[in-house]
């Protein structure tokens, strides 16, 4: 059972990240059909487990262009709607989210206050509460439905919560990143060589998720970058920043990453084998610049898309993925049916 419910608090953590809760409407000769809708849109492999776990449809999108304008990984959309599908997931995962559980919720009690009678010939109240339902659940994606408060209640240890640290791996593999920055030059000061810093960093919209975070896990600090979106206090951003406190993370959380897993796990090698070099003075070991500078590439090669650079930290485009994955979307695409699940 703790499996399952660790399963469950992971896919919670990809629904607060990439995920959609929402109520789809289509035009009918008698009336609108209003039917429930679950939805992630994304090129890496958890994609693949909330079809083994929930059913649904994958639909392969257009392929990601790369700030460079390369073509990246082809975005693959998974979809589950009707009541008899949709209700079951939510009863599972609704336990485990964080931001976006009021709308689950919200989309449950839809469900079952609007049980499916084929055939059934429904009257203008039903209709217009229907409506007030649907345009409800477009409200919740609104920017001021986001949550803004930060958390005073800061742990004061590491949690061992296993189900925390499922959750915090979904939300990792959708809306985090495990990189190194390369700094090649430092305000007054002569750097002889490159430098090599880890960067374990999470940005959002809502605090909701980043409070639990900070309410389980000691380490790390939240930033608020500055952009046009700050201006309203729309982004929020946590990092860590040194090799212990990346560590402390990094052998929780690794257990439970699907998609970034092989980028924390060269991450965690890199702090745990660099050695410190006091301020590079006496110079570096070109064996150690060898091992660093092989980290610092193989992450790098590992993120497709490449992050954003914000005012706070200088990442260099990066990429992120799993080796072959592109590969087995392919494959694995070619060999489920297309028919979409009937609404119901």
């Amino acid at each position: 059972m703790k499996k399952k419910d660790e399963i469950m608090a992971y896919l919670a953590g990809v629904m607060d990240g990439d995920g959609s809760f929402s109520i789809g409407k289509l035009p009918a000769p008698a009336a609108p059909l209003y039917f429930p809708l679950l939805q992630c849109n994304t090129w890496r492999s958890f994609i693949f487990l909330l079809k083994e776990k929930f059913g649904g449809t994958l639909f392969k999108d257009k392929h990601h262009i790369c700030k460079d304008g390369s073509k990246g990984h082809a975005l693959i959309r998974w979809r589950l709607r009707s009541q008899k599908n949709v209700l079951p997931v939510l009863e599972k995962i609704i336990p485990f989210l964080q931001i976006k559980k009021e709308r689950a919720q919200f989309l449950k009690e839809f469900i079952e206050k609007n049980p499916f009678v084929r055939g059934q010939i429904l009257s203008l109240s039903i209709i217009e509460d229907r409506e007030r339902d649907y345009l409800k659940m477009i409200q919740f994606n609104e920017w001021k439905q986001c949550h803004q408060k930060i958390t005073q209640f800061l742990a004061k240890g590491m949690s061992e919560d296993t189900l925390f640290w499922s959750y915090m791996a979904g939300l990792m593999d959708t809306d985090g990143s495990f990189a190194l920055k390369k700094q090649v030059q430092n305000k007054g000061t002569d750097v002889k060589n490159p430098r090599y810093l880890p960067v374990i960093s999470l940005s959002m919209t809502d605090t909701r998720a980043i409070n639990y975070l900070r309410e389980n896990c000691n380490v790390g600090k939240l930033y608020i970058p500055k952009n046009k979106s700050t201006n309203a206090g729309f982004h929020y951003q946590f990092g860590i920043y040194t090799k212990n406190e990346c560590m402390e993370f990094l052998k929780r959380v690794i257990p439970f990453l699907h998609s970034k897993k092989e980028n924390a796990q060269i991450l965690l090698g890199f702090c745990e084998q660099s050695q410190n070099t006091k301020y590079c003075k006496a110079g570096i070991p070109e064996e150690e610049l060898i091992f660093r500078e092989q980290c610092y590439q193989t992450i790098k090669s590992l993120n497709k898309y490449g992050v954003s650079k914000p005012t706070l930290i200088d990442l260099e485009a990066q990429k992120q993925g799993d080796k072959g994955e592109g590969a087995i979307h392919a494959e694995r695409l070619n060999e489920m049916a297309s028919k979409e699940d009937a609404i119901v």
